[in-house]
């Protein structure tokens, strides 16, 4: 379970550590759950602003590029870069990049900041998939921390989890999920399970620290009974789902739409009843060749279904993990095409260092969903993994078992970036990145 990837797949990639070193990443990166998309003419100018700006104002510090995009200013550049391309998304100004005391006074200012860890996992004592530790080992080999032979499924349970999320990183609260599985060897915990853990670590932090997911498998024998059992003995914070039902096998035995009404809105009407109205959704990471892979059910990856529910429940919230990537970002997403249209100009200022590089601006991706009287969202609010007020919203970031990421191979020789590090999501960086080119045609 290391990645997904063919070895005709692996030729089309080549590991994260090779693209440009950035402060953020300017191209899609992928821990091998799907084949990651090339670089895009945005992405493209992104990178070539951030290039601009770290050679203007590190000349001006008497650094060179690499030296300054290592620094609190290098990253006000890259931020300030994706304003000039996408509009003024993030609150950032040109003098933190310039001046290495504003952009320390702004670092300065955001330390303590809460970290939200909003999905975590780990496997239950008698899990037995020695598949599940490809992720590990690819991290391990990679990054010499040890030998990827010795890695055992220790690594993924209970005590290492505890070790890893509260004592190793920044996390103040993470959120426990679980995944359903057709093979039900393949099941990280049952619902009973997390409930048990999360009580556990708050009970021993003394604060609440961890919050539950409860796992629900719509059109699965017994579903809603078990629903009800997690409403009177363990109250979740949140429900999980995935509409694609069991997401390692393109044989899934129960996918499902949220729009179905016969199906869904009885659970809708007791879940909002109770007052538990956050469902986190997996929907999305999907391989390259989907639409034969995974025919017949890859339609449950996308929006289809998300527009009709998301009108018929405003009460509930509708957390899409994963942003339905991939159908709705290629041209096989065409089979969808009724969900969308162009968007429209933003019409916000760009960064005169890039306004020769800047192409017309919107304010969403070209094509984009319609959603009606919703908005789609990123953004976290500071204590809550949802956006307020949004009723179809997306994690701004997934955090994982530390894995090798690629991104898809650009056309030349990229330069290695022999040590580069990954980025911190959620308080860790034990993973590589990995990126994509795209190949000739």
């Amino acid at each position: 379970m290391g990645t997904y990837f063919s070895e005709r797949e692996f030729e089309q990639v080549e590991p994260a550590e090779n693209a440009f070193r950035s402060p953020i990443p300017t191209q899609v990166i992928s821990n091998g759950e799907f084949n990651p998309i090339p670089q895009t003419p945005r992405q493209k100018q992104v990178e070539a602003c951030i290039k601009e700006l770290a050679d203007t104002y590190g000349a001006k510090l008497g650094m060179d590029r690499r030296q300054f995009l290592r620094t609190g200013c290098g990253m006000a550049a890259a931020f300030l870069a994706m304003n000039s391309v996408h509009g003024k998304l993030f609150d950032v100004s040109e003098a933190e990049a310039a001046d290495v005391a504003m952009a320390q006074e702004r670092a300065g200012a955001l330390q303590g900041q809460f970290v939200f860890d909003v999905q975590t996992h780990f496997v239950r004592d008698d899990y037995t998939q020695e598949g599940f530790l490809g992720f590990l080992k690819h991290g391990a080999e990679i990054w010499k921390t040890g030998d990827p032979n010795k890695i055992t499924l220790y690594n993924v349970k209970f005590e290492n989890y505890v070790r890893q999320i509260y004592l190793n990183s920044d996390t103040a609260v993470a959120l426990l999920s679980g995944a359903p599985f057709d093979d039900k060897s393949w099941e990280f915990l049952t619902n009973q399970a997390i409930a048990e853990a999360v009580k556990m670590v708050n009970r021993t932090a003394g604060s609440t620290r961890l919050l539950g997911h409860a796992v629900v498998t719509p059109g699965q024998p017994g579903w809603m009974d078990e629903v009800d059992r997690a409403l009177a003995e363990r109250p979740p914070a949140s429900w999980k789902m995935y509409t694609i039902g069991d997401p390692l096998s393109a044989k899934t035995m129960h996918p499902f739409r949220l729009d179905d009404e016969q199906l869904m809105y009885g659970f809708y009407e007791k879940i909002d009843k109770a007052g538990i109205r956050n469902i986190c959704i997996h929907k999305g990471l999907m391989p390259a060749d989907y639409e034969e892979s995974w025919a017949g059910v890859w339609k449950y990856q996308t929006p289809w279904d998300l527009l009709k529910v998301a009108k018929d429940w405003p009460q509930l919230n509708f957390i899409i993990y994963h942003g339905c990537f991939r159908p709705w970002m290629d041209a096989a997403g065409a089979a969808l095409a009724h969900l969308r249209r162009p968007a429209t100009s933003s019409g916000l200022p760009t960064s005169p260092e890039c306004r020769k590089r800047q192409a017309p601006r919107t304010c969403m991706p070209r094509w984009a969903p319609v959603s009606p009287a919703r908005r789609w969202s990123t953004r976290f609010s500071r204590r809550r993994c949802w956006a307020p007020g949004s009723r179809v919203s997306a994690p701004a970031t997934w955090c994982g078992a530390p894995t090798r990421y690629f991104t898809a191979r650009r056309s030349g020789r990229s330069r290695p970036c022999a040590g580069s590090r990954s980025l911190k999501t959620c308080g860790r960086s034990m993973a590589l990145r990995l990126s994509v080119r795209p190949t000739a045609r």
